[in-house]
């Protein structure tokens, strides 16, 4: 069924379809463990995921149930919900060379940018983020409280290199948020972005991954739609590149293989096999033989503006 009341967030003058609807009382049980999120839907007894016909981008509606920084504040207090480091750090880096200027938009504590010119005095970061306790500013590493929209009214073809991690998925208004970005890089900079591969083995076997569905995830991203962006703002796509199977996921794929294969009450039976036994070491030695053949959670986009 078409939905042409709606505008689509990503390929304006693209149709998109409904794919599913997803009651809020369902979200809320689901995050319950974790966090409070009835406060996010208000009024909102049902949101729907849409699919772009011409991307495959999908996203959920309505626009106005994205995490608040309440949310994202209460969510950095679990010590799993951020990793200082991760594989599309290692990989970004490569295109980033001495006396570059670099942006990391939603950079968190910055942690990314900081790494990186205490490596290379000869940088210029700066980092973009909505927490206001993450401002900061020692030099070559710049820390401010805006957003990409704002931020890009002065500061049009300034970048070497401007970068997002895990951000994108975040977004509603994807449009604004993709067009600032192009809008700050130099003609021939780079512009790099990883997110949540929802192609990969690692998510498609997740059933109730409460966290790609908001109030934390609006969009749904992967190979396709990722090259769509190439498109829609005259760039050129280098390169795509999918992470294999961490080990952090490990158990996760373990557990989410046994409840596909043989149902909830097996996986809930062995993770409780798996604490009393410890096998956990067990297990990860058997999956890291097949890792590197399994696509894990993240896909990352290389861009270049022409």
């Amino acid at each position: 069924m078409a939905a042409t009341q709606i505008v689509n967030p990503f390929l304006r003058d693209s149709p998109i379809v409904l794919r599913k609807k997803i009651t809020v009382d369902y979200l809320v049980k689901g995050y319950r463990k974790f966090l409070n999120v009835g406060y996010l839907f208000d009024d909102i007894k049902e949101i729907s995921l849409y699919e772009c016909e011409r991307s495959g981008f999908r996203f959920f509606y309505p626009f106005r149930i994205a995490g608040d920084s309440n949310f994202y504040e209460v969510c950095q207090e679990h010590d799993w919900y951020y990793m200082p480091w991760k594989w599309e750090n290692e990989y970004c880096q490569k295109y980033i060379v001495n006396n570059d200027n670099v942006l990391d938009v939603g950079c968190g504590q910055g942690d990314f940018l900081k790494r990186i010119a205490k490596g290379n005095q000869t940088l210029n970061c700066v980092g973009l983020e909505l927490n206001k306790t993450a401002t900061f500013d020692d030099g070559n590493v710049k820390i401010l409280n805006k957003t990409i929209e704002d931020f890009a009214v002065q500061n049009e073809n300034k970048f070497d290199v401007v970068c997002s991690f895990q951000v994108l998925e975040h977004i509603s208004q994807v449009y604004s948020f993709l067009k600032g970005k192009v809008s700050v890089l130099k003609k021939a900079g780079y512009l790099v972005i990883a997110v949540p591969n929802n192609d990969s083995d690692f998510l498609k076997l997740q059933k109730d991954a409460y966290f790609n569905m908001p109030p934390h995830h609006m969009g749904l991203w992967h190979e396709k739609s990722l090259k769509t962006i190439a498109q829609l703002f005259d760039l050129t796509l280098i390169e795509i590149a999918k992470e294999t199977l961490q080990k952090e996921h490990y158990l996760a794929f373990w557990y989410d293989s046994l409840r596909s294969k043989f149902g909830l009450q097996i996986a809930k039976f062995g993770m409780k096999l798996n604490k009393i036994f410890g096998l956990t070491s067990f297990i990860e030695r058997r999956i890291d033989k097949k890792a590197h053949q399994i696509s894990g959670h993240t896909i990352l986009a290389v861009y270049q503006k022409n």
